[in-house]
């Protein structure tokens, strides 16, 4: 279900032009050499801004390398596009950097004649078949390139985009795309339910917190113990390659730098999440779960029954809201990526459980900067002076997972979390509104007898 959710809000997206279709997708290129007609190198060309970071173009699909050579159409790091070895690379690292560039000049045999006819491509392919870049050596930026092992790409002067994006490179790749997809195939997708060759290998996930930089997999099969009946790799679990790069693309467009309204962090797990169409609390729940900041408020409280109110008011609408709504927590797990939490539910059943979330820890006397306390604050009530970063990463993956899953799912909150918090009421002595706020919560939801209520009750005889 979770690959066939991705799968789903991928085609919303693709309406909506916010991803790229299958055999494209957005990359940032640092650097573009610019050429003339002829092929002759013009400049090296950083794309970046003030932020030190590369545009972003759209590319041809990046191939999937692991230790394996494989090269990208039009564009790649210096070692496959000029041959150059990165100064940090040992000695038999650096043997395999002439193969990588052999790669990267093999693969404009892959364009049909047409193509390599075109004007850009022309002018790529004869820069690169005179294999003399000493003037890009010379170029002012080259050290910085060659340091970083940015991806660089080229453009033809006077032209507004790479080469790789012009239209009839476009149209081949969409055509090589297209051909991959075999409704004949030998297998069918447990994502569609078509009968379709399943891809070997899976795109890479980006974006998830401690994961490899480079990216981690959600679908892999690369050990004997993971596979079964004689099958390899992605024959295990037979999926498309379209339905492949669905998944993978919108799961990436969920966890982009930038996409803060769909993602969620907390400790090692990052939580996104997406609806089946759009809806208003889409943008409001990292906002509601991470933290509800409002001006200082005043010390009677009157300013926290204000903004819980608020909160309740906002959420209201959604109560009648059948879309299907969905939350997904990865945690990094070397090569790969775990699944820590999977809640399906609707917008109405999601909004409840926040609603009740917010009763149940609503104490007088709830200050600071955030009246509605995200989860990292409502961890901190069980670590030392509240610093959240003094939890064993253990202990604190534990505590976030179980406590998102006890919001979406209106279950009793985790036992450990009332532990912690009474421990470190003993331990300093003091019971801090959030302290009592996690108290309240964790009793209310576990009892049935009388209801802990928003402040102390004068009239209760009970000392305790």
């Amino acid at each position: 279900m979770i690959l066939q959710a991705l799968a789903g809000y991928y085609e919303r997206l693709l309406a909506d032009h916010a991803v790229q279709p299958e055999g494209f997708q957005e990359k940032e290129i640092p650097w573009v050499v610019e050429l003339a007609a002829n092929g002759c190198f013009l400049a090296l060309r950083p794309t970046g801004g003030e932020d030190g970071r590369g545009r972003k173009f759209v590319v041809p699909a990046e191939v999937k390398k692991s230790v394996n050579i494989a090269a990208n159409l039009l564009w790649d790091n210096p070692e496959y596009v000029f041959g150059w070895p990165r100064p940090d690379l040992t000695e038999k690292q650096a043997a395999k950097v002439p193969k990588r560039h052999e790669a990267f000049m093999a693969r404009r045999q892959e364009l049909p004649e047409t193509v390599r006819a075109d004007p850009g491509v022309s002018a790529v392919i004869t820069f690169l078949e005179t294999d003399d870049f000493a003037a890009v050596q010379l170029a002012d930026g080259c050290d910085e390139l060659k340091r970083e092992n940015a991806n660089v790409s080229f453009k033809l002067a006077g032209d507004p985009d790479l080469v790789c994006e012009r239209p009839a490179v476009r149209a081949t790749v969409t055509e090589i795309a297209c051909e991959t997809e075999d409704d004949e195939g030998d297998g069918r997708c447990l994502i569609t339910g078509r009968r379709a060759n399943p891809t070997r290998l899976h795109p890479s996930i980006k974006g998830v917190r401690r994961a490899q930089t480079s990216g981690a997999n959600l679908v892999s099969f690369n050990l004997d113990a993971f596979t079964s009946h004689g099958w390899s790799q992605g024959a295990n679990a037979p999926v498309s390659q379209a339905a492949a790069h669905a998944y993978t693309a919108a799961l990436n467009h969920l966890l982009a730098r930038g996409n803060e309204r769909h993602r969620l962090i907390e400790g090692d797990t990052t939580f996104v999440f997406w609806a089946a169409a759009s809806t208003p609390i889409e943008d409001q729940f990292a906002h509601l779960l991470g933290s509800y900041r409002t001006d200082k408020q005043e010390s009677d409280g009157t300013r926290v029954r204000e903004t819980f109110q608020s909160v309740r008011r906002g959420l209201r609408p959604s109560l009648e809201d059948q879309t299907p709504f969905y939350v997904l927590g990865l945690a990094p797990n070397a090569a790969r990526l775990a699944v820590r939490l999977w809640h399906e539910g609707t917008v109405a059943g999601l909004a409840q459980n926040i609603l009740q979330h917010f009763d149940d820890i609503e104490v007088a006397g709830l200050g600071g900067e955030s009246n509605v306390p995200g989860i990292w604050q409502l961890l901190g009530a069980t670590a030392r002076d509240g610093d959240t970063r003094k939890l064993q990463d253990n202990l604190r993956g534990q505590l976030v997972v179980g406590l998102m899953a006890s919001i979406l799912n209106g279950l009793p909150y985790p036992s450990t979390l009332l532990a912690r918090t009474l421990a470190r009421c003993r331990a300093e002595q003091s019971v801090w509104p959030i302290r009592a706020a996690v108290i309240k919560a964790v009793l209310n939801r576990r009892s049935s007898a009388k209801e802990v209520t928003v402040s102390l009750d004068p009239d209760e005889p009970n000392v305790a």
